[in-house]
């Protein structure tokens, strides 16, 4: 039996659910307070609200990849691995160039681990 998959399935979900429904009321609430530009504020929040539908898609596939098998349990964890490293990596030199410490913006912490299991899996391993 195949444990990656559906490991990194559950772990992509709990990642969609922290970025929804713990940061967004963190992050959000501010900055529609703040007095900013509305354009700055909706592009903002079509970013925040993209991401969350990416993260939740990318645990939708990566579900959908172990219960197909086949080719899709090659492919879908090769793109979410690369997703994850762009977007941990981002969150990563964001937090040391903006804040001077890696941990300041902590996402890469969640991405980086999501993108060894998916690509442990793309490469063909099955634990």
């Amino acid at each position: 039996m195949d444990f990656l998959l559906p490991s990194a399935a559950v772990f992509a979900g709990g990642i969609a659910a922290v970025h929804a429904f713990v940061g967004g009321p963190d992050v959000l609430p501010p900055l529609q307070r703040a007095e900013v530009d509305r354009h700055v504020v909706a592009t903002h929040e079509l970013c925040w609200h993209g991401i969350t539908a990416t993260l939740a898609f990318m645990a939708v596939g990566l579900l959908f990849a172990w219960l197909s098998g086949g080719q899709a349990a090659l492919v879908v964890p090769g793109a979410v691995a690369a997703l994850s490293v762009l977007f941990g990596g981002i969150a990563l030199v964001l937090g040391i160039s903006r804040f001077g410490k890696p941990l300041a913006m902590p996402q890469w912490t969640l991405f980086f681990p999501l993108a060894i299991l998916c690509a442990l899996r793309a490469g063909g391993v099955e634990v």
